[in-house]
């Protein structure tokens, strides 16, 4: 596995979702724009991933994956329909601000996916004292209950309810040394957003049939 799927990929998808011309809609739409530029290496990865026995973080590169292929086919569908109305351009508009916000997590998926891969490829006398600095200290991952409930906008208890579950990853520690894998976090704040998305786009079009728009 090299970079080209892993870090590199990383950034190359950070800088997509920044300078796409989302409305731009022609015979390229914006799902094929970004099939074409990064589904072979989506589908290197979650390969890699699976011969390496990693299952959770497979899951999780397929649900970001999937989550922003989604949003990029939601905004083709509008902009083909075209805006007749101000509440028209402000789902649009609300739309891209989503799907760039899922590829900035795509991204940093990913980034993580490289890292963890990187740690696993060190010198065997390393790898375990490596792996436990990323995995512990770096607090661009791991995140307390705390950080993760202001995140969530919930309470430590549905927190604690919630790694029960399996909905979070934690770090398998206990009391102090507990802490919950950042991206299993933004993956959980995504599904909720992905949820009030639906929501508020079904509220315009009931209130845009209301008002005749």
């Amino acid at each position: 596995m090299t970079g080209t799927t892993g870090d590199a990929v990383s950034t190359q998808v950070l800088e997509w979702v920044q300078t796409n011309d989302w409305y731009q809609i022609n015979t390229d739409t914006n799902q094929l724009r970004l099939e074409r530029r990064f589904g072979r290496a989506i589908e290197t990865m979650a390969r890699h991933l699976e011969s390496e026995d990693k299952p959770k973080l497979r899951r999780q590169l397929l649900h970001c994956w999937d989550s922003l292929t989604a949003k990029c086919r939601t905004i083709d569908l509008l902009c083909r329909a075209g805006c007749f109305s101000l509440k028209d351009r402000m789902e649009l508009d609300f739309l891209r601000c989503k799907a760039v916000g899922a590829g900035c997590e795509l991204a940093e998926l990913l980034n993580l996916i490289y890292r963890s891969l990187a740690c696993e490829r060190e010198e065997p006398d390393l790898s375990m004292r490596s792996c436990r600095a990323v995995n512990s200290d770096n607090t661009a991952e791991w995140l307390t209950y705390r950080q993760a409930a202001d995140i969530l906008v919930v309470s430590k208890a549905t927190i604690c309810r919630w790694v029960k579950e399996r909905k979070l990853v934690g770090n398998g520690k206990h009391g102090r040394q507990i802490r919950l894998s950042k991206t299993s976090v933004l993956l959980a704040k995504q599904d909720m957003e992905d949820q009030q998305l639906r929501q508020d786009v079904q509220d315009l079009r009931k209130d845009a049939r209301m008002t005749g728009f």
